[in-house]
């Protein structure tokens, strides 16, 4: 009826590539830890909270606080606002006041956002029972950081199956999309859908599959990249790319994006799709 569209995201070659927002999908972020996947999540989440999409964010390490104070150093661009327990007194002024500042975007915002007892993890299937209630009172956009953080049980394999086939069918039956941290079945391996915990049920299952790496030292790579609406190519520096797995209904299947990751502000920043050199 044309009522819907599918969400963008802060990356806005990421959309057209891979459509990783597109309502009654299911999109994975796998990366090794350090790689600022969940960082890529809670900025998009809190992208589309202050846009006024209903969200819901579980995450399932540290708490809520926790997610909040990166909520916070992602609004007011300044990284060290989510360090609290580092921050000398001499400044401590000039926290209170940012916190006064973003209060109202981070009562509406940790109001969608979820967490875990400390020492708990939640059973998989639970997980699903939550995202299915969530994706039922209206929120188009739901995330989890990391499923790896879950309790399977003993038949782990049918547990993962049972999860993403019930995402799958959430997704699609509400029209909202659900995103999916997860690791590296192998942190030693390359980016590929057969090196994604918790085996094939997971990018079988999913329409979009991210792979984020994080580059130290920083790479050079050729850069393709929009410019008065035509295509320009330029040689870039960039600390970090996300390659682009599977897009079952989009065209960027096997390219890769350079990103650069500010840590002054803890944003994912988009530069152009790399070129591959001969």
């Amino acid at each position: 009826a044309g009522s819907r569209a599918p969400l963008s995201t802060p990356w806005r070659q990421l959309n057209f590539l891979a459509e990783p927002a597109a309502g009654g999908t299911v999109t994975l972020i796998c990366g090794e830890p350090g790689s600022a996947k969940s960082f890529m999540l809670l900025q998009g989440f809190l992208f589309w909270h202050m846009r006024g999409i209903p969200v819901a964010l579980t995450e399932l390490e540290k708490d809520r606080i926790y997610h909040l104070g990166r909520a916070l150093a992602m609004a007011e661009q300044c990284s060290w606002l989510a360090r609290p327990r580092a921050i000398a007194s001499a400044v401590a002024e000039q926290w209170r006041a940012s916190w006064a500042n973003q209060r109202e975007l981070l009562d509406s915002f940790g109001a969608r956002v979820f967490d875990q007892p400390a020492g708990r993890r939640i059973p998989l299937l639970d997980l699903l029972a939550r995202v299915r209630r969530q994706a039922e009172s209206g929120c188009r956009a739901i995330g989890i950081d990391p499923v790896t953080a879950t309790q399977k049980g003993a038949r782990s394999w049918d547990a993962d199956e049972d999860f993403m086939l019930g995402c799958v069918g959430i997704a699609a039956r509400h029209g909202c999309t659900i995103w999916i941290v997860t690791h590296p079945r192998d942190n030693k391996g390359k980016p590929g859908l057969d090196n994604i915990a918790g085996g094939q049920a997971y990018p079988r299952n999913a329409d979009c599959v991210l792979w984020l790496t994080a580059h130290e030292p920083a790479r050079k790579s050729m850069v393709q990249f929009m410019q008065d609406d035509s295509l320009a190519v330029s040689q870039y520096e960039h600390n970090a790319s996300v390659a682009m797995l599977k897009t079952r209904d989009a065209v960027g299947r096997k390219r890769a994006l350079a990103m650069n990751f500010d840590g002054a502000t803890l944003a994912l920043h988009e530069l152009g799709v790399i070129v591959p050199q001969a």
